[in-house]
């Protein structure tokens, strides 16, 4: 409720952007300002879970520039997104992320919701197809080659590595 009070009061527009920011180009970032970036996968609501698919289509259509994905790493070595560690508070299932293949992960739900726990392949198609760059923050895995550059390898597929910076 806060940023759309700003919004009016800013008169800054949400439909003003309609390309993917380039990340490595100064006179873009300054075109997309303000710099909006989702945290947790987009737009958060009882029905629009974090890090879920919604979540990013949602921020794409409040018109944010980027979103913030939490990366996981499964047992079987897929990047997913979800932001915790364990699973029980999202999804009310026992364990932790690490100790569940990507395919038993993708058929998880958030509690309350149809939203299943998406891969990062998954999530970065809902990325390029709504023309959201990607602040990925990678929660485990990080001193894994084999793991960073099958990331990698992802951002490239889906054109997104002028657009996508990673924290952690």
């Amino acid at each position: 409720m806060g940023l759309a009070i700003w919004w009016v009061f800013s008169g800054w527009s949400a439909l003003a952007l309609d390309s993917l920011i380039n990340l490595r180009n100064q006179a873009d970032i300054e075109g997309h300002r303000p710099l909006l970036i989702a945290h947790r996968g987009g737009v958060i609501r009882p029905d629009a879970p974090e890090c879920s698919q919604k979540a990013i289509r949602l921020a794409s259509e409040l018109g944010y520039a980027m979103v913030e994905l939490d990366v996981q790493r499964s047992k079987d070595g897929i990047p997913v997104v979800f932001h915790d560690r364990n699973l029980e508070h999202a999804c009310g299932v026992s364990g932790r992320v690490d100790q569940y293949s990507g395919k038993e992960l993708g058929s998880f739900t958030y509690k309350n919701t149809e939203e299943r726990i998406v891969s990062l392949r998954a999530a970065l198609a809902v990325c390029q197809a709504h023309q959201l760059g990607v602040m990925l923050d990678l929660k485990a895995g990080r001193d894994d080659e084999q793991f960073l550059a099958r990331i990698k390898a992802l951002i490239t597929e889906y054109g997104l590595d002028k657009s996508t910076v990673c924290i952690s």
